[in-house]
């Protein structure tokens, strides 16, 4: 099974001399490990080696399959002490691939539901629903060819977003727009490679309000 490391480099608060006033970088390293039918994964960041008392960033996780198409998840956040108890299921019923989960989060006391359908090869459907914050989003997507047309609303905050990417070989490049939040991003992938600009009040055009970053993935087995 797959391991990775990851190292991003991010930079916010651009000044007008182009040049940002924050810069960081951090990694991430996930071991996965397969015992049988059930997956298990430690992650870490280096803020976990700067302050192991507190456990920031590291994150336990199991999946175990119950049954064909049935699986169950364990997801525990040590740094927040937060634990997400998942159960998922994905069929395929009348010739449309069909996926639902339901999660407990263990700290917010929250169950959420998460559905999504293949409607065709070319169009997907997908919602969620929070039952302790009646929040709902839902979103859909389209290949036209190359290109995938993405939709998606949240009804707690009246947001809606869109989004076009492009995919050609190996890369991906795609631009998504936050219309209430007046927020664009941009994002650009070639393997091992993903780079990421935001920008906030794209009105105002003002350097201030981009953020950027660049992630180098580095996948191994164990």
């Amino acid at each position: 099974m797959t391991s990775a490391a990851a190292v991003t480099f991010s930079c916010k608060n651009f000044a007008d001399n182009g040049l940002p006033s924050k810069a960081d970088v951090a990694f991430r390293t996930t071991f996965r490990k397969r015992l049988d039918d059930a997956l298990v994964s430690v992650s870490f960041t280096d803020e976990t080696l700067r302050t192991p008392g507190a456990c920031p960033g590291l994150i336990l996780s199991a999946e175990k399959v119950l049954a064909p198409g049935l699986k169950a998840a364990l997801r525990h956040d040590a740094g927040a002490s937060n634990t997400n108890v998942s159960l998922c299921l994905a069929k395929r019923m009348g010739g449309q691939d069909f996926q639902s989960k339901m999660s407990y989060i263990h700290k917010d006391r929250a169950l959420v539901l998460d559905e999504a359908w293949h409607v065709d090869k070319a169009t997907r459907l997908s919602g969620s629903y929070n039952f302790a914050t009646q929040e709902a989003r839902v979103s859909a997507s389209r290949d036209l060819g190359a290109l995938t047309a993405s939709a998606g609303y949240a009804f707690s905050t009246e947001a809606p977003t869109i989004g076009l990417s492009h995919r050609s070989a190996n890369r991906t490049l795609g631009v998504f727009y936050a219309v209430k939040d007046d927020e664009a991003a941009v994002q650009w992938a070639c393997a091992p490679f993903t780079l990421a600009i935001k920008a906030k009040g794209t009105a105002k055009r003002r350097l201030c309000n981009v953020a950027a970053s660049l992630s180098i993935l580095h996948e191994f087995d164990l």
